[in-house]
């Protein structure tokens, strides 16, 4: 683990893997009847480019930026040419005339990637969030205008608005490049839950095919990931954690993982056995079972570790964050 900056990473075979990384977001459809438009007045929605992820931060001690693509760091003998350079080259002039601000994370698209949209002229860095304390920040954008960095366009929307946005924006063309194409599609922030989603046009997502082939992978969520995501919510978790305190005299400890899982599960299907049966063909309650536990031990951890001063509001609204990146 890195000791001198605000990355975290592992090494496995001699390559940094990041875990501090911008999030792979479910579609608008998944959760927007979940927390998407919870315990907030506005939604905030941006465009959504077709470039390739890609962020960095101020590196302690040297000053220099270290750059990272989605899965790992670029430098110490990984490609830092090719087709990253053209961002690599242009935020480090940048750096050198107005410096990055230490304790941040930058995320945003490398435009100079191989692209399935045809956007002509583009800058070769886009910025889109920024992060600090493991927090998603709603100011991110003035982080990168007094610096002339270029972001992508966004849109505040009541929650009660969203999808009728959603849909009208992601047919328009984009705010970026020479050429007038239709944007890929738009992606809903909601930062108070640090709940992000995605929606992307069925028309981008044939022409993406053409343009990559078939993706081999499978979804990211299969029926089973989607019930537990859905059903173990925070929320959930905290009744069966007060129910162990309060029924069964245990102490807030990891300890209470002997029962917590179980509880949550039981609960889940108590309430919600009908609605998934009716909505989900395949469902491994085997593999749920793993994937509550994996959820539950993110909550006590959080419980034991973070400081929230008893906000219980605030303490759920980053364990969902912790759940999308799990």
């Amino acid at each position: 683990v890195c000791t001198t900056c605000i990355w975290r990473y592992n090494v496995k075979d001699g390559v940094k893997t990041m875990e501090n990384k911008f999030p792979k977001i479910p579609a608008v459809k998944t959760v927007i009847n979940r927390n998407l438009r919870d315990f907030c007045d506005y939604l905030e929605i941006s465009e959504k480019l077709d470039g390739a992820n890609f962020s960095f931060y101020v590196e302690q001690g040297t000053g220099g930026l270290v750059f990272r693509s989605r899965r790992q760091v670029l430098g110490g003998g990984l490609d830092t040419g090719g087709q990253w350079k053209g961002a690599i080259d242009y935020l480090n002039n940048i750096h050198t005339t107005v410096p990055f601000e230490p304790n941040y994370i930058y995320f945003g698209e490398c435009m100079t990637k191989k692209h399935t949209l045809n956007y002509g002229v583009v800058p070769p860095f886009i910025g889109y969030a920024v992060m600090t304390d493991d927090m998603y920040t709603s100011t991110w954008k003035l982080h990168f205008e007094k610096r002339g960095v270029p972001v992508v366009p966004t849109w505040n929307v009541k929650p009660e608005e969203l999808m009728d946005k959603v849909i009208e924006l992601s047919h328009q063309p984009s705010s970026f490049g020479t050429t007038g194409v239709i944007r890929e599609g738009v992606v809903v922030k909601n930062y108070e839950m640090q709940v992000f989603a995605k929606y992307v046009r069925e028309a981008f997502k044939e022409e993406n095919k053409k343009a990559f082939g078939e993706s081999k992978t499978l979804p990211k969520f299969d029926d089973t990931e989607k019930v537990a995501f859905k059903y173990c919510s925070p929320a959930r978790i905290h009744k069966q954690v007060m129910v162990l305190q309060d029924e069964h005299g245990y102490d807030l400890e990891m300890r209470m993982m002997e029962k917590l899982p179980i509880l949550v599960l039981e609960d889940m299907l108590t309430e919600n056995i009908l609605e998934i049966a009716k909505s989900y063909k395949l469902v491994d309650f085997g593999k749920m079972r793993k994937q509550v536990a994996k959820y539950c031990v993110h909550y006590l951890k959080a419980m034991l570790t973070w400081k929230y001063d008893n906000d219980i509001e605030t303490l759920h609204r980053r364990v969902s964050a912790q759940f999308f990146k799990s």
